[in-house]
């Protein structure tokens, strides 16, 4: 309607976007975002002081998109998102921030490992100099520390996986530092760093435990990474995969159960790997 101002009319459309999002009614929510974000490049950003605001509408509809699967839709915002220069250095900074998150988001789903190869070092570099956002900063070292593992730089893993077990700081899904701990495993498995391995699954056991709303099936990865540990030989330790591949694959098309797959690490595609002759 006319008669209502800017805010306003951002306020519902970016509150119908986020209710469709919370109903898995994705596409209606990439709708009315897109309509946000319109009303917002109607209006002077600057003056406003709505430069950061606008990055903020474009990670939700880049987010969007990633969850809805539209990847080419994501990549076009990806490539826009890249082109924009604002006047104000913070929000090129968490422009410049959301842009590296949303790319290896895109580009871990899609398993293009060697795409990340080519940013990877310099967008650690970037985060490390500097104080983005703690969210979207941790987003990306948790992506970077799934390609590591994907593309077997296993030091590199290990380094990564220490600075966030080191860290202060909490995430608001405590889902991030359930699987920071279960990738920490699996590094010091693949590195073979036997006697390290049972105090380790009991301090992730320890962890897990504290938590109430713990994914049924991150404790079954868990269960079955202990097992893989006590694993006598390689045939017992490739069917003791076997079955966990077999265990998680349902849990890939749960909206509830499964989500973590394509946020953090993509535990089926890492077994695949292991059981390839």
């Amino acid at each position: 309607q006319h008669e209502f101002d800017f805010g306003e009319k951002n306020l519902l459309y970016a509150g119908m976007a986020n209710i469709c999002r919370l109903h898995g009614r994705l596409d209606e929510a990439v709708q009315y975002q897109l309509v946000t974000i319109g009303l917002m490049e109607q209006i002077d950003l600057v003056q406003l002081n709505r430069e950061s605001s606008y990055v903020g509408a474009l990670l939700n509809l880049g987010s969007m998109y990633f969850e809805n699967k539209q990847y080419d839709a994501l990549e076009n915002l990806i490539g826009k998102m890249t082109a924009l220069k604002f006047q104000s250095a913070s929000a090129n900074m968490i422009n410049t921030a959301v842009t590296y998150v949303l790319k290896i988001h895109l580009h871990s789903d899609t398993e293009q490992f060697e795409t990340i190869r080519q940013y990877a070092s310099e967008g650690e570099t970037f985060f490390n100099e500097n104080n983005s956002i703690p969210n979207i900063t941790f987003d990306f070292h948790i992506r970077l520390l799934a390609f590591y593992i994907h593309t077997k730089q296993f030091d590199k893993a290990l380094s990564k996986a220490n600075f966030m077990l080191n860290s202060s700081y909490t995430h608001s899904q405590p889902s991030f530092h359930i699987h920071v701990r279960l990738m920490n495993l699996i590094i010091h498995y693949k590195m073979q760093h036997h006697k390290l391995l049972p105090s380790l699954f009991r301090n992730t056991y320890r962890f897990m435990s504290t938590y109430r709303h713990t994914y049924k099936t991150e404790s079954t990865i868990l269960n079955f990474l202990r097992r893989t540990l006590n694993s006598r030989d390689k045939f017992e330790t490739n069917k003791v995969l076997h079955n966990l591949l077999n265990q998680l694959q349902p849990a890939t098309s749960e909206k509830t159960e499964g989500s973590f797959f394509r946020s953090y690490f993509d535990y089926t595609t890492w077994l695949r790997s292991e059981l390839k002759p």
